[in-house]
């Protein structure tokens, strides 16, 4: 079934799977509105050049490769230890 929907002929829709899904987005958007505004740029970066991302964030924000990886893995941490908080 289409999200947010439910057919109680279609036995693929799972509404408990579609809350906590829908549950999980609207923390993961709380706990990023924590974050300032250049760190949810900076994630964002890392995700929308994927493969590319350490070259081209480098070059962005004048910081090495090296740097950037570590940044990219404190912010997620950081996220992560808000979400399941």
């Amino acid at each position: 079934g289409e999200v947010g929907t439910y057919d109680p002929e279609d036995y693929s829709t799972n509404i408990e799977e579609d809350f906590l899904h829908r549950c999980d987005l609207e923390r993961l958007q709380e706990v990023l509105s924590q974050l300032s505004e250049e760190d949810r740029e900076f994630l964002m970066d890392c995700f929308i050049y994927e493969a590319d991302y350490i070259k081209r964030l480098s070059a962005k924000y004048g910081i090495t490769g090296r740097a950037v990886r570590w940044k990219k893995e404190k912010l997620l941490n950081a996220l992560r230890e808000k979400f399941f908080e």
